[in-house]
């Protein structure tokens, strides 16, 4: 039976809600709620282990998750959000960070791969570490992987056979899944798409 991996966005945090482009800063009560909405979907799912982020955001969303459904978590630098230069610790709504991204996302999706956020990281940049990440995936059983928005696009970009030609189709909403199908090495197909929490 091939293997699933689901791409879990972290749940709501501070940054998202300060509109800040932040490596620092927990889950708000509503990232609390969601990955507890994702920890009761999961229970039945039969994971193997739960692969997070060692940024504080990711790796409290998977512990909610980790702590109901009795699954190991493996805590991956590799998985960290991009790094934004020096937009980082920024708001993520200033113009001239508006105005770089919308360009360099045309520059990936045109195979430029090398073009870089300012002082920050390039999409290959990105995609380098995933491999290493991609080398300690256990192959067998289902696994969840908890990130980021902009980390999980290259990664579905990189190594989905079926990713969509638009970028920002598949930018994760905070908490959003993605469920992908094992297809080869370090090859995967998309099967369902920014699936959202169901919680009011």
């Amino acid at each position: 039976m091939p293997q699933i991996v689901y791409l879990l966005r972290h749940g709501e945090a501070t940054s998202n809600i300060e509109r800040v482009w932040s490596f620092k800063g927990g889950l708000t009560p509503v990232g609390i709620k969601q990955a507890k909405y994702w920890a009761d979907y999961f229970k039945d799912k039969n994971l193997e282990v739960i692969y997070a982020s060692t940024i504080t955001r990711a790796f409290e969303t998977a512990g909610i998750i980790s702590k109901q459904i009795e699954v190991p978590i493996q805590k991956c630098d590799e998985i960290i959000e991009v790094n934004g230069g020096k937009f980082v610790e920024r708001s993520v709504d200033i113009p001239e960070k508006r105005d770089y991204e919308f360009k360099l996302f045309e520059s990936w999706q045109k195979g430029e791969w090398d073009r870089s956020y300012p002082k920050g990281e390039s999409f290959n940049g990105v995609k380098n570490r995933l491999e290493k990440f991609m080398s300690i995936l256990v192959t067998n059983g289902s696994i969840l992987v908890v990130s980021h928005q902009l980390t999980m696009m290259v990664f579905m970009r990189s190594f989905c056979v079926n990713h969509p030609e638009d970028i920002n189709e598949y930018l994760l909403s905070c908490a959003g899944v993605a469920k992908l199908e094992r297809t080869g090495n370090n090859k995967f197909k998309i099967l369902e798409l920014n699936v959202k929490p169901q919680i009011s």
